[in-house]
């Protein structure tokens, strides 16, 4: 989701229809985009959300107009919780101090990434000379960039996001924050909320049949039980 307008903006929509491109060329169809403030979900849902905008300390701007802040951030996501609108969540967020938004979400069984903490910008990357503005931000660049090499596979965690994007790259502290009880970053992993290819799965080695563990994704699942925002 991009909560930007305005041309200046330019990046924040081109960050998250990069996401959305990646994902229907791995097959989601378009049912599975929540096209309206119902997300039409349940108890084995796994909802993965990508958001990119504007930010500040507790709070998330929407189309230069309004804000969300921490406190009304934590009561969606209690309500989903109570209502059994989600198994899981990942969600990560590409703006300026997010980690503060997450100050106040309690609710269970959500894994949420900020690219920024207090005080801390989160920069764009990449000016276009012809259009005269930055086309991406610093994650939202690498995060593309890197889901769409061998180095994504079944192996990669939650966890790894921290050498993965580092403050190196982004000129701002990556961090996780977990509600779950029974599962830390290093027991979740990104292919459970994102597809890959197959000849992705084992950086192009063919799969050997004893291997159980490590069969291709089933995108048929993925469908079922899958939604994207």
């Amino acid at each position: 989701m991009s909560s930007s307008k305005f041309f200046f903006n330019y990046r924040h929509t081109g960050n998250t229809i990069a996401i959305y491109r990646y994902l229907k060329e791995k097959g989601i169809t378009d049912d599975q985009f929540p096209q309206s403030k119902r997300i039409n979900s349940n108890e084995k849902t796994k909802i993965f959300i990508f958001m990119n905008g504007h930010g500040g300390e507790n709070f998330f701007k929407i189309q230069d107009t309004e804000v969300v802040h921490s406190e009304d951030f934590g009561k969606v996501f209690n309500e989903m919780d109570i209502k059994n609108k989600y198994s899981e969540i990942l969600l990560l967020l590409d703006t300026c101090e997010a980690m503060t938004l997450f100050d106040r979400v309690n609710a269970p069984n959500i894994m949420m990434v900020g690219t920024s903490v207090l005080g801390q910008h989160a920069y764009s990357h990449l000016i276009d000379s012809s259009l005269n503005t930055y086309i991406s931000d610093k994650f939202s660049f690498f995060f593309h960039e890197f889901i769409r090499t061998k180095n994504f596979n079944r192996k990669v965690k939650i966890s790894d996001f921290l050498n993965l994007f580092p403050y190196s790259k982004l000129d701002s502290d990556l961090q996780i924050k977990n509600t779950f009880k029974n599962k830390s970053p290093d027991q979740m992993f990104l292919y459970e909320f994102l597809p890959i290819d197959k000849e992705d799965v084992l950086g192009g080695q063919d799969l050997d049949k004893n291997q159980e563990e490590l069969k291709f994704y089933n995108f048929n699942e993925f469908d079922e039980n899958s939604l994207i925002i």
